[in-house]
């Protein structure tokens, strides 16, 4: 059985507890939304890859898993990607494809890295059309739509196993002022689970 989120304990977050609270209300639904999408997926035996500097969320989706790698924090994912081996189970990577300049390239190098018949938890923004983008970044190269998201990840060798748009905060987010409001009406994630044939 999968742990929820509230079940992982704040411990491994660090720091102060008023921060903590903060990255509570970022992650918690969105570790939520990962389980439910993994369910039924997951076995204790995986070699787990998180990709990217090691996230909040990522320490916690993948903190179950014995023997979980991480990527070079140095590494420019526009050129190059340095991992302890291949022919991962599970690859995660949370919150990256939106930065990389090159996402074809990227993907192909995920997929490279990932087992036959392995599994890729992928989350970015949700670009969606009609609506203002407050959570659009600087250092955001693109952001998806579902259709933009799928069609990469098919493009680069991989089927789709699942997909699901989701609010990145829950409600106690809201309470916190104008901009918190405007960004939980407007502001949705995509996760999508993935499978090398």
């Amino acid at each position: 059985m999968n742990p929820t989120a509230r079940q992982i304990p704040f411990a491994i977050f660090g720091g102060r507890s008023d921060q903590k609270k903060k990255e509570q209300y970022t992650f918690i639904h969105r570790l939520n939304v990962a389980w439910r999408m993994l369910d039924g997926h997951v076995r204790d035996d995986m070699r787990v890859l998180d990709v990217g500097d090691p996230s909040v969320f990522g320490v916690m989706l993948t903190s179950r898993f014995n023997n979980r790698h991480n990527t070079n924090p140095g590494d420019d994912f526009n050129f190059s990607m340095t991992t302890p081996g291949t022919n991962y189970d599970l690859v995660v990577c949370t919150e990256v494809l939106e930065h990389i300049m090159n996402p074809l390239q990227f993907m192909e190098r995920i997929w490279l890295r990932t087992a036959k018949d392995g599994l890729v938890l992928l989350s970015t923004p949700l670009a969606r059309r009609g609506f203002p983008s407050v959570y659009f970044h600087r250092e955001h190269f693109t952001e998806y739509r579902k259709y933009q998201l799928l069609e990469l990840c098919r493009y680069a060798g991989f089927e789709v196993v699942k997909w699901r748009s989701y609010i990145f905060w829950d409600w106690k987010f809201a309470l916190r002022g104008i901009r918190p409001i405007l960004r939980m009406l407007f502001m949705r994630g995509q996760m999508v689970l993935l499978r090398r044939p």
